[in-house]
């Protein structure tokens, strides 16, 4: 599903999200968690016009899913849509989640995989850059997620380049982990580390320019 967010409404402004792919347990979790904390990204708390995009075979999981988010009674959400019309969902978007994406099965190869997603993201992007905001952030991740953010912005050339990020932050965290089980030191003085690649054997963490607080060699 993407995330949009509408314009204004009496006092507060509504913010339409949109999201995709986001039928499993852990999506659910990741909405209620998400639209349940506390709002620090402006010093006002926005209403949230949530939009959930997915295919139309799977409409009726999506009801499933709108009817759980309506159980949590969350304050900040104004609007709960389900939809798998790229118009709806993406008009006037101020955030976009895209959170699914065309798994690797059995017996398929990675070029066949890709090859799909590319389908997926260049219509995703198209739509985002006819429909959604020019300010519209938006945040791949459903793997490959540096490729599939690529694509997506390549596709939507009126949305700056900087407003779309791909969630390695796992990889990079799990990186951070390691290096500091190896020399013994708390995460938080481990400065530097960069993640090259997509989710995948081919990976590359680079050290080349870490930094450890308190370590001189």
């Amino acid at each position: 599903y993407p995330l949009c967010a509408l314009a204004v409404s009496d006092e507060r402004p509504v913010s339409t999200q949109s999201t995709w792919g986001l039928r499993r347990s852990w999506s659910n979790m990741l909405l209620s968690t998400f639209w349940n904390c506390p709002w620090t990204i402006t010093w006002k708390e926005p209403k949230i016009d949530l939009v959930l995009l997915d295919i139309e075979p799977a409409m009726k999981a999506l009801e499933g899913v709108i009817m759980e988010l309506k159980d949590g009674a969350f304050p900040l959400v104004n609007q709960l849509i389900g939809t798998c019309d790229y118009q709806e969902a993406f008009t006037d978007a101020d955030v976009c989640l895209l959170v699914g994406a065309f798994p690797r099965k059995k017996g398929m190869l990675r070029a066949d995989m890709l090859k799909i997603n590319a389908g997926i993201f260049k219509g995703q992007g198209e739509s985002m850059n006819q429909y959604a905001k020019k300010t519209c952030k938006t945040l791949v991740v459903g793997n490959p997620a540096n490729t599939n953010a690529l694509i997506c912005s390549t596709y939507a050339p009126s949305i700056p380049k900087e407003n779309f990020t791909a969630m390695t932050r796992l990889d990079h965290h799990r990186a951070l982990g390691q290096i500091a089980d190896k020399i013994g030191c708390r995460v938080g003085k481990i400065k530097n580390v960069v993640i090259w690649g997509n989710h995948s054997k081919t990976q590359v963490p680079d050290l080349n320019q870490a930094i450890v607080e308190g370590l001189t060699s």
